[in-house]
């Protein structure tokens, strides 16, 4: 364990707030818990993969925040493609059923929408961070449900929200709902 280790795997999660105890424990938030003392002493065991550092110590914590964290987002819009929510999977089959394609490293929502829209379909979503759906109707047992169950990081970009386990980030074709800027209305 080394202070550079701990941080990389907290912010390879999306965790901006990295915390080492007793040497070679490390842990992950995004901020502290409430009953937590700051400026305790007692920090004082050498990191087991870096015995120049110190790693915290028995029930002591050495706290490190990444300030320049940038939490991921539901992108609001694709070109004019733009976000509806989050969706549940259809009861039965599935909520989009046009044309689907699964990419495990590199998909993002720009890529799932560009490949719906190449295809000319309306209605692009996705899933569990690597699937991608297209089709010009949702099934109509689909249904919106709290944005904050779309949690899955994209496999290509972990700032951008790609659905979750039967849920999907959907996106819909609306040219005219589309400012001069570029974003939706």
């Amino acid at each position: 364990m080394t202070l550079e280790k701990c941080q990389l795997y907290c912010l390879d999660r999306n965790l901006p707030m990295a915390g080492l105890e007793y040497g070679n424990e490390c842990y992950c938030g995004t901020s502290l818990q409430s009953g937590s003392t700051l400026g305790q002493i007692g920090c004082t065991m050498a990191c087991t993969g870096n015995s120049s550092q110190i790693c915290g110590g028995p029930s002591r914590l050495g706290v490190y925040n990444y300030t320049q964290f940038v939490p991921p987002v539901i992108v609001p819009a694709v070109g004019t493609y733009i976000s509806q929510g989050c969706y549940s999977e259809a009861t039965t089959g599935r909520a989009l059923s046009a044309y689907s394609f699964t990419n495990t490293t590199a998909m993002t929502v720009e890529l799932c929408v560009g490949a719906c829209k190449t295809r000319s379909y309306q209605y692009a979503g996705l899933e569990y961070s690597q699937e991608c759906y297209c089709g010009n109707t949702l099934a109509a047992t689909a249904a919106r449900i709290p944005d904050a169950q779309c949690n899955s990081l994209c496999k290509g970009n972990k700032r951008e929200y790609c659905g979750a386990s039967k849920k999907m980030n959907l996106y819909f074709n609306q040219p005219s709902n589309i400012t001069a800027n570029g974003m939706p209305a």
